[in-house]
């Protein structure tokens, strides 16, 4: 089950009507959705849409840095594929970047790591 409140989800930034691709953002250890939001909102300016997805220190989510569930991805994941989008990637900045080679290794509708 997807835990969505309005601190663990940024929204989902898109430039265009196209639905080929979406990237969903995460951050590192520092918690919360600041950061990817902030880089979500850099993808959609290149004209890529994203996602921006909190994993933990939120409400919702984990208050500690550990165990957290892959199925907080494939949630979100399941949700876009919903939506119209054909291959779903994930974007992962530091502590993040270990979350997101994770969900990749394990979520086969995740097509693309960064």
């Amino acid at each position: 089950m997807l835990y969505i409140d309005n601190k663990s989800f940024q929204g989902l930034h898109y430039p265009s009507d196209a639905k080929d691709k979406v990237i969903i953002v995460v951050s590192g250890s520092d918690g919360g959705i600041k950061w990817a939001a902030k880089i979500a909102e850099s993808f959609s300016a290149c004209g890529v849409s994203s996602f921006a997805l909190s994993y933990w220190k939120t409400k919702n989510t984990s208050k500690t840095l550990s165990l957290i569930p892959i199925e907080i991805v494939q949630a979100a994941v399941c949700w876009l594929k919903d939506e119209g989008y054909k291959k779903v990637g994930i974007y992962g900045l530091s502590k993040g970047a270990e979350f997101a080679l994770a969900a990749g290794s394990y979520l086969p509708q995740i097509e693309f790591v960064i």
